[in-house]
């Protein structure tokens, strides 16, 4: 009697115990699973970093080359104002080229701040976050 209910009891152990086992394996393959997913998701993270910097430095570069040739504009209509004759004709386009900077300026303040944010949210985990950003095409006068 002894003899039939330890081995009663040892099936039913033997039965737990591959239960235990499958699931564990289960397990620790949906665990390998997860971790390749989120190894892939982290760099693909990093990418979508790595590519929003490159744009943000290719938007605010092509901005400060824009600044920079206006100002030289600029300067070049000052240069040629300083005769009193040229002066009165000048002043509207030195008015207008200035105000021409200043926006730029404001843009690149404007795009530089998106960037971040967008380069914030990227790794506070939002997907979907990096649209193409509309730049405004500002004329030169």
């Amino acid at each position: 009697r002894y003899s039939k209910t330890i081995d009663e009891k040892e099936k039913q152990y033997n039965t737990y115990l591959n239960a235990y086992l499958e699931t564990s394996n289960k397990l620790a393959n949906e665990k390998v699973k997860m971790e390749e997913l989120i190894k892939k998701s982290q760099d693909d993270c990093q990418e979508c970093v790595k590519r929003a910097v490159k744009a943000e430095k290719t938007e605010v570069c092509k901005l400060n080359g824009i600044a920079a040739n206006a100002e030289a504009n600029l300067k070049m209509l000052r240069s040629l104002s300083s005769s009193a004759s040229a002066a009165p004709k000048l002043k509207s386009q030195i008015d207008s080229w200035e105000i021409f900077i200043s926006n730029v300026k404001k843009q690149l303040g404007k795009v530089e701040a998106e960037y971040q944010e967008k380069i914030q949210m990227v790794k506070n985990g939002v997907r979907n976050c990096l649209t193409k950003m509309e730049t405004v095409d500002l004329p030169p006068p």
